[in-house]
């Protein structure tokens, strides 16, 4: 877990910046510090909310699999 926490690398997002790409390979699992996160399927609904204390991307990185969503801030 300490090797964990030392590997991290903090990284700010604006309101609509993308953070995570539909179709696209994850090569980090995003952890929600502060603020808000949108998650957006293929047709730009929004289907879920991600808030502080939230995390995404793990799956795709774990499986290797590219995510079917888009997470904006």
């Amino acid at each position: 877990m300490r090797d964990l926490a030392f590997a991290t690398k903090t990284r700010i997002f604006m309101p609509d910046d993308q953070i995570l790409e539909r179709n696209q390979k994850v090569e980090e699992i995003c952890f929600i510090v502060e603020g808000t996160a949108s998650k957006f399927n293929k047709k730009n609904r929004v289907l879920e909310q991600l808030v502080e204390g939230q995390f995404t991307g793990e799956f795709a990185l774990l499986k290797d699999v590219r995510p079917k969503f888009t997470i904006r801030a």
